[in-house]
């Protein structure tokens, strides 16, 4: 009898740590099972005493321990030595459904019970004589019923209650099942019972009620792949690690979830957003095998690249026909040409050119009073984003947002300027972006003879950068349904876009926003000290109301960032060398390593010092081409990650950059940009997954002065 075989994500770690000929074992036994659970070779069983569990030889002397999950269902939770195998189902092991979450999950509690003694604080030996008094748990503030209504296994509240420390919580925290550890873990950092419930539990309740005994459902909430998928090849090629294909039972809600409307995860980084948006991405183009395709979009060319790669590895190529997967610009220039909206030869504006183009304006209109950036952002974020195309229009719009008060007289005389501009963009055939996705929102929703809508869906990565013209262009895109827009960012990431609120721009989230707290990415002591960058701002989440980083943690721990201060730009360089080649003396990749600054030109001086001194190095745009270190701008970091990054030249006299500081005449606008610029160090600090270290020259700048 054939059978449908599935993997947990301990079982496909199992596999990856398998010798050569285990490995090549696994592949015969999987094509063996699938065809005939009963081939003799197999020798397929029942355990005895054991509800649902059965195991089979996969080689030599190794089984595959499998859950029955109903029908022709058998979930793989362990690939291991037969003396392994029986050794933990004597010491307790079962698989049971979480009676909150409806998660199927692997519960050790003797494992787990070992490793809280063995995680004890030691007597001091001058102390031999036991004392009265107990130490506290850990987790001692909160019972048994609160744990177990958060979703923890009264199983293994025994362990729980002998973790006397922190330390011994994230040693606990391997042996437990995901959900548990990170209600546990959050607990421990300060978050109250109901936030817990609101950020942690509640987003991986299952929608239907939780039958305890239903193990078919629980698996199929349950993150897990069939033996079918390229991610088992993948597993055999020692990369499985990359493809993330397993989530987090917080995450996995919100791939399988549907809502009644347009829908936004927000989190730190490495908390899987974007993963999340491509898992998602995924499932809606599985469900809807024809018809309006599904879009993906985010910021930037190269993010919108790789997140293709990564959809890719997803879907097969029949279902990646059915995803448009195109960074937001490039996205609107085609449609505009499309509906003859620019003509096929027009250029865009870049942001540079087209604050030459403002000084321009204000020189023929003769009013100097406002300033290029001024005159730029106000185009950008009022005039575009509110889609006004006449004066009386911009007289009457509320300009949330901006820094600046303007009086009925300003801002008549602001739009004569304005007139100039776009006079000069309609002769030359230029535009901006912004401009061109106001123009083409304008359009989509004036066509009264379109057959169908665009899109079936719309998700957004990255969403924090997205301007609100870019947002009218999205709401025009797709119809107001049942999951019409997902959508995934982070506003203390945002390095291009302005804070802005989505609900007046046709996207109402409210009710419909989760938050995910748990780093997959870096180690606890970058995470902290990049939190520490961005410490007393105050950062919005789009939905009128403030974002945080409570309880944002890490499941890796590491060194702490290593603080390096240099008297002379040769002795930083110096430093920067010596971080390069004790790295890579330890084995770490040159390609695993990236060097990062504020501006181009640190970052010339650093490339041509370190090909003097025989270190290779390869811009970072150039992708995976050439061996050496990779040299990039902090912006350029955006959606990538590295092993190690050095973050150089960041003194006080180069960072913030300098236009920022000749803004301080202006408070709110200087804050506005002081704000960006601490994001832009958020931003490259949390790219680092193993070690990070900072360097500069004279005085730090100011926003390492939490960390000093």
């Amino acid at each position: 009898m054939s059978v449908h075989l599935r993997l947990t994500e301990a079982a496909a770690e199992d596999i990856r740590d398998l010798d050569p000929q285990h490995s090549k074992a696994y592949i015969d036994f999987d094509h063996k099972i699938r065809q005939n659970k009963n081939h003799g070779s197999l020798r397929f069983k029942a355990l005895s005493g054991h509800k649902n569990l059965y195991s089979a030889r996969v080689g030599g002397d190794y089984r595959a321990l499998m859950v029955h999950a109903g029908n022709d269902t058998y979930v793989v939770v362990a690939v291991q030595p037969r003396s392994t195998v029986y050794e933990r189902l004597e010491r307790g092991l079962r698989f049971e459904v979480n009676h909150v979450t409806g998660q199927f999950e692997t519960i050790e509690p003797e494992v787990a019970r070992r490793l809280a003694e063995q995680a004890a604080p030691a007597r001091p030996e001058r102390d031999p004589q036991p004392k009265q008094e107990t130490v506290p748990g850990v987790l001692d503030g909160f019972t048994d019923d609160e744990l177990s209504k958060l979703g923890v296994s009264r199983a293994l509240l025994p362990a729980i209650r002998d973790v006397k420390d922190d330390s011994g919580l994230v040693t606990l925290a391997d042996a437990l099942p995901p959900h548990t550890a990170d209600v546990l873990m959050n607990l421990a950092t300060g978050m109250s019972i109901d936030e817990v419930m609101e950020n942690i539990t509640d987003p991986a309740r299952p929608d239907d009620p939780v039958d305890p005994a239903d193990m078919a459902a629980a698996v199929e909430r349950t993150t897990s792949i069939t033996t079918s998928d390229l991610a088992l090849q993948a597993i055999h090629r020692q990369d499985f690690a990359k493809w993330r294909m397993f989530l987090h039972p917080s995450q996995n809600k919100l791939v399988t979830k549907n809502y009644r409307g347009p829908a936004r995860v927000s989190g730190g980084p490495g908390t899987g957003k974007t993963v999340v948006a491509l898992h998602r991405t995924a499932r809606l183009a599985r469900e809807h095998a024809s018809g309006t395709p599904i879009l993906l979009t985010s910021f930037n060319v190269g993010l919108a690249k790789h997140l293709k790669r990564q959809l890719g590895e997803l879907l097969t190529t029949e279902e990646m026909k059915r995803v448009e997967v195109v960074n937001i610009d490039s996205l609107a220039m085609r449609i505009a040409k499309e509906r003859g909206i620019i003509d096929t030869s027009a250029r865009p504006l870049d942001d540079t050119e087209a604050k030459r183009w403002w000084q321009t304006a204000m020189d023929e209109a003769g009013d100097r009073e406002f300033g290029p950036d001024f005159c730029h952002e106000e185009w950008t974020e009022v005039v575009c984003g509110n889609i006004i195309d006449s004066r009386d229009g911009y007289l009457r719009v509320r300009r949330a947002g901006r820094s600046h008060r303007l009086s009925r007289p300003q801002r008549v005389r602001f739009w004569k300027v304005c007139e100039r501009f776009t006079a000069r963009l309609e002769e030359e055939k230029r535009f901006t972006y912004p401009w061109l996705s106001a123009r083409t929102a304008v359009s989509l929703n004036g066509d009264s003879t379109a057959s169908r809508p665009r899109y079936r869906h719309v998700l957004v990565d990255e969403a924090q950068d997205m301007s609100a013209a870019q947002w009218r262009l999205l709401r025009a895109l797709v119809p107001e349904r049942e999951n019409d827009m997902f959508i995934a960012g982070d506003s203390h990431q945002r390095i291009y876009g302005a804070p802005l609120a989505l609900g007046p721009l046709g996207i109402n989230i409210v009710g419909r926003s989760t938050r995910l707290t748990l780093s997959y990415r870096t180690t606890q002591e970058i995470l902290q000290a990049a939190i520490a960058m961005v410490s007393g701002e105050s950062f919005d989440d789009l939905d009128n109301g403030v974002d945080h980083l409570t309880g944002y943690r890490s499941v890796r721990y590491g060194p702490a960032p290593n603080l390096i201060g240099a008297a002379t730009r040769k002795d930083e360089l110096a430093a920067v060398v010596e971080e390069i080649r004790a790295w890579t003396n330890e084995g770490v990749d040159p390609s695993a390593i990236a060097i990062c600054t504020p501006t181009k030109t640190p970052l010339e001086e650093i490339r041509d010092h370190l090909t003097g001194v025989g270190i290779a190095t390869v811009p970072v745009q150039d992708g995976t081409k050439g061996d050496g270190v990779r040299l990039s701008t902090m912006h350029g970091l955006k959606g990538l990650e590295f092993e190690r990054i050095v973050i150089a030249g960041v003194g006080a006299a180069e960072f913030p950059r300098p236009f920022v500081r000749q803004r301080r005449t202006d408070p709110a606008e200087h804050r506005r940009l002081m704000r960006k610029e601490r994001s832009l160090l958020f931003v490259a600090a949390s790219r680092a997954r193993d070690a990070l270290s900072v360097t500069w020259t004279g005085k730090p700048c100011e926003f390492l002065e939490p960390l000093l």
